[in-house]
């Protein structure tokens, strides 16, 4: 039993009721004035208090007052004990302030106890609903309990400040009115056989409870009102009043309601979510799964009696552990086949169950992505660099070249042996110049729209040299057969050499990695419609079970770090990009690819100039070269003196305006790069203010990239790649 806080300043009523409560199991403790229990209240744990009215210093009603104003007392019940004589105006006033009852002196054991029981009761059931209200995790945040007393005949005896502030009324626009009009707006008592009143049931004496359905008239919008009533009953046992508490409870319904269609919605999301979900307890029992998951699960786990005792290589206790590790840490990727999951687990914990989330997704596509991005990367990387070579090495050679040639032109009156040194210069220089523009084509990014008419079988002897030293390092008899007078092929000549050289990369690995085979063939042939490039080696060949893989992204034979599984994939792509189409045959053998392309020859026509004409345009002319580079500008210009030029040498941007202003050149020849600008804002400069004077200009430069070759071709005018040959110099002159 708890303890009774009894408060009256005459020490006989103490002394009944300290009588009474101790028969009946309850601690008491005895006060004679209101202050002192104001105190004892708050150190206390008091379950009830007997309050007497009429005391000095500060009366019941005061002490009341202050007990249900302070946050640590007010929910304690307060019975008063109060004089026959006391009119029912202070007894209201009494309720009103926060009294759950009253007993009148004298009283008697019964109604002593019936009324402390029904007090009891009626706190126990006010922390019950508080603390459903709780565990429904505070959907609503605050839930108010209107309190009413009704009297038998259902008529307001006293009711608590939440039910007149909800519904903006008075105690004198309630008291002794029927609660049903005032709670409902209904003009007959709240009866139905199937939904009966709770308040209307206590009148024989028992508690009971329901919940109430109707249209606020106020709002027009329905409400559920949660209806708790528990009798006092007097010594007979008789109901002398009810308590009535009322808890609305609309928006508990409206979001249970609301957390169906959530469940609802969440149930569709994991039926169809991408990833598989699984939700597992301590055990490994498996509780939760969506298709994905079950779907993965079939595939990858080892499952027994709806028990999940591995996943791929991971156990159990594996997957709870890598909730424990840091990311750094975690070897949460499984392998399997030709396929990669990545795991993520998270533990939860609920009052029924300790278990594990598991999402795992299917990353085998994100992961080749990555390579191929990485790979490109590198691409990229290696393209700049070597753009970057070609242009500081590309000056020197223009120069070598260039007056090597010159050189030749005066052949008749030089000795042998000079003639022979000159060939050999010449012969070097455009070894170096192939080998310069060898290393751009298989660096840079390739345009899939680069696409031209060529002599693919030209392209294809370029890239022998860069294989075949390879070859011969390693015993192996590399023999290629490359008709000369093959048609001209619409196509990307470097997306096909790298093809082919991927091609003869892969013979040369697969015989060496496996030590079978020494020899490999490059084959060219064509027939009325398409042109065939072969290559074929007498290795070990490729396993039969593999051979509808080997074109997929990132497959591959190799060791790690070996191969990127990017070759064969890339050849597929540059087929597929040229309307073609790649076949395989393999044994043990050996392996030959096929890849066949269409034969679309253009209807050209070639103009042919004679050597004396060649020169008849570019004489006798005034010139300006601008360019930063003394070997260059030296070369020029003495290959324009030579045809009788005024040539002016001008090294930078700045110079190169003033001259260009005040005097009129038939030919300008400008170079990209510049120490104060570039060549594209000199012609700009010159469209907008002397375009007559833009239509000599000719463009060089040691650039190689390809922005910049398509800046040079919007311009319209023409334009030599260093290093040039005196032919492609005078050719385009000729043009200018």
């Amino acid at each position: 039993m708890g303890k009774i806080l009894v408060i009256d300043d005459e020490r006989d009523n103490l002394t009944i009721l300290d009588f009474y409560l101790k028969q009946k199991g309850f601690e008491t403790i005895l006060v004679t004035n209101g202050l002192e229990a104001l105190s004892i209240a708050e150190k206390e744990d008091i379950e009830l208090i007997i309050l007497d009215i009429m005391m000095p210093e500060i009366d019941g009603f005061e002490v009341c007052k202050r007990l249900k104003e302070n946050p640590i007392t007010h929910d304690i019940p307060v019975i008063f004990l109060t004089a026959r004589f006391l009119d029912k105006k202070d007894l209201i006033h009494g309720l009103s302030i926060g009294a759950i009852d009253y007993i009148t002196k004298p009283f008697d054991e019964g109604e002593l106890f019936a009324r402390i029981n029904v007090a009891i009761k009626i706190r126990k059931a006010e922390q019950s609903l508080k603390n459903q209200r709780d565990y429904l995790n505070t959907i609503i945040n605050s839930v108010g309990n209107d309190l009413l007393i009704v009297n038998p005949d259902l008529t307001i005896d006293m009711v608590n400040e939440s039910f007149l502030r909800k519904r903006n009324l008075t105690f004198e626009q309630v008291i002794g009115k029927p609660c049903h009009k005032i709670s409902f707006n209904n003009d007959t008592r709240c009866f139905n056989e199937n939904l009966p009143c709770p308040t209307i049931m206590s009148l024989n004496g028992t508690s009971h409870k329901n919940i109430f359905e109707f249209q606020d008239p106020d709002t027009g919008r329905q409400k559920y009102i949660n209806i708790s009533a528990f009798p006092i009953l007097n010594e007979k046992k008789q109901v002398v009043k009810i308590v009535e508490i009322q808890e609305d409870i609309t928006e508990i319904i409206a979001r249970e309601r609301e957390i169906e269609k959530i469940n609802m919605l969440l149930e569709n999301i994991l039926l169809h979510m991408g990833e598989g979900l699984i939700y597992i307890a301590s055990n490994g029992k498996i509780i939760k799964q969506n298709p994905g998951g079950k779907e993965i699960l079939n595939r990858i786990g080892k499952i027994e009696d709806n028990v999940l005792i591995q996943l791929g290589h991971l156990s159990l206790n594996d997957l709870f552990s890598l909730t424990e590790l840091s990311e750094d840490e975690k070897k949460n990727i499984l392998q399997i086949d030709d396929k990669y999951y990545k795991i993520n687990s998270r533990r939860l914990d609920t009052e029924k169950n300790e278990g594990l989330i598991l999402t795992i997704s299917d990353i085998t596509q994100e992961l080749k992505t990555q390579e191929e991005l990485i790979q490109s990367a590198k691409l990229v990387s290696i393209g700049e660099l070597a753009a970057s070579i070609a242009h500081e090495v590309n000056n020197p050679i223009t120069g070598i070249i260039g007056y090597s040639e010159l050189l030749s032109l005066h052949k008749s009156i030089l000795p042998d042996k000079i003639k022979e040194i000159i060939d050999k210069i010449i012969k070097e220089s455009y070894r170096v110049k192939n080998i310069v523009e060898n290393l751009l084509k298989f660096s840079r990014r390739q345009q899939i729209t680069d696409m031209a008419y060529v002599d693919l079988g030209a392209s294809l002897k370029e890239i022998i040299p860069l294989m075949e030293a390879s070859f011969k390092e390693n015993n192996i008899v590399f023999n290629y057969e490359i008709p000369n007078d093959l048609p001209l092929i619409f196509c990307n000549s470097g997306l096909i050499q790298q093809a082919i050289l991927n091609l003869l990369q892969n013979a040369f690995d697969a015989i060496i990695s496996n030590n079978k085979g020494d020899k490999v063939e490059l084959n060219v042939r064509i027939d009325d419609k398409f042109l065939y490039l072969t290559v074929l080696d007498n290795g070990p060949g490729i396993p039969p079970e593999i051979t509808d893989k080997i074109f997929e992204p990132f497959f591959t034979t190799k060791s790690k770090g070996k191969g990127t599984g990017l070759g064969l994939s890339l050849i597929h792509r540059i087929v597929q990009i040229h309307k073609g189409e790649i076949k395989l045959d393999t044994s043990r053998e050996g392996t030959k690819f096929t890849i066949i392309l269409p034969i679309n020859e253009p209807k050209i026509s070639m103009n042919i100039t004679k050597e004396e004409e060649k020169f008849e345009k570019i004489q006798n002319k005034r010139a300006i070269i601008i360019d930063d580079d003394p070997t260059i500008v030296d070369y020029l210009s003495d290959i324009l003196m030579t045809f009788k030029f005024v040539v002016d040498e001008v090294r930078d941007k700045s110079e190169s305006l003033q001259l260009l202003k005040s005097n009129f050149y038939d030919l300008i020849i400008i170079d990209i790069k510049l120490p104060d600008g570039d060549g594209f804002e000199i012609y700009k400069y010159l469209i907008e203010n002397y375009p007559e004077k833009a239509e000599r200009v000719v463009f060089i430069t040691g650039d190689v990239s390809l922005d910049t070759k398509e800046k040079l071709k919007k311009t319209g005018r023409p334009f030599l790649i260093k290093p040039f040959s005196f032919n492609e110099l005078i050719n385009t002159l000729r043009l200018a």
